[in-house]
């Protein structure tokens, strides 16, 4: 499999575990300090990922940015600790994990008033994301999202999703607890 580096750099993955099919697979691995301009290092870095994948629908890429935004805003400000985001993309579908040193507090879905100012970044994944979840590690807590799309140019969220009758049900996050560090 070939892996293409936010720099640019393709190279064979053979690693155990690399994709099998022979598809393109692009990714960025960064650490960011918990500072408020980590939030935009990391929407940076991933939108130059998805902006130099030629398919990649706009809607995807704003749909992904805002998601970032609000993950590493998270971290930022409830953990306290580096935050480390990673992305990948392959046909059809852009992973993004954000992980953080801060295991014991895990991002909840909340109803907010219409007047709140803040708390409404995990109702928004959880609207937008195809799949979403918290993997819970000893000293780790990871929070990921999956957006699948069409290469052809079409996001593949079921549309009446968000129509008239407003954003689907809360459904939560897929929770894990790994053994393992990130």
């Amino acid at each position: 499999m070939r892996t293409t580096a936010a720099n640019g750099d393709t190279r064979l993955d053979d690693r155990p575990g690399a994709d099998p099919a022979g598809f393109e697979r692009h990714l960025i691995d960064i650490s960011l300090p918990a500072v408020p301009a980590s939030v935009a290092a990391a929407r940076h870095a991933v939108a130059d990922l998805l902006n130099g994948i030629e398919e990649m629908p706009v809607v995807v890429v704003e749909d992904v940015l805002l998601l970032v935004s609000e993950l590493v805003t998270n971290a930022v400000l409830h953990a306290g600790t580096y935050t480390r985001v990673s992305a990948t993309v392959r046909p059809g579908r852009v992973v993004v994990a954000v992980g953080d040193a801060d295991p014991h507090h895990a991002p909840f879905l909340a109803e907010r008033g219409s007047m709140a100012t803040n708390g409404r970044g995990v109702m928004l994944v959880n609207a937008l994301a195809t799949d979403w979840g918290i993997d819970l590690r000893d000293t780790w807590k990871v929070v990921w999202f999956e957006t699948s799309y069409d290469p052809s140019g079409t996001i593949t969220r079921d549309p009446e999703e968000l129509g008239a009758a407003g954003p689907r049900p809360a459904r939560g996050p897929r929770i894990r607890r790994r053994e393992r560090s990130l």
